[in-house]
């Protein structure tokens, strides 16, 4: 969870996963990935929805990644 001092690793609060699919492609995720995610709030409830192109979810293993969030979430450097 991101929060003003940066990430609160590992995240271990219950999430609902939606798995889309646009036409015959689908959503995924391996489960034991590690990621940094975009979930929404929606309903009370922390949603992540999972599609095909996974805009919303992304490898941590790739340092990039995270520094590219925590600047867009810190220093409003979003690209």
């Amino acid at each position: 969870m991101l929060h003003h001092r940066g990430f609160e690793i590992p995240y271990s609060e219950p999430i609902t996963l939606i798995f889309e699919c646009f036409a015959e492609w689908c959503g995924s995720l391996a489960a034991e990935e590690k990621i940094i995610a975009f979930a929404a709030v929606e309903d009370f409830e922390l949603r992540l929805r999972v599609q095909p192109c996974n805009l919303t979810v992304f490898p941590v293993e790739c340092d990039e990644n995270a520094q590219r969030l925590l600047g867009c979430h810190l220093q409003g450097q979003c690209h």
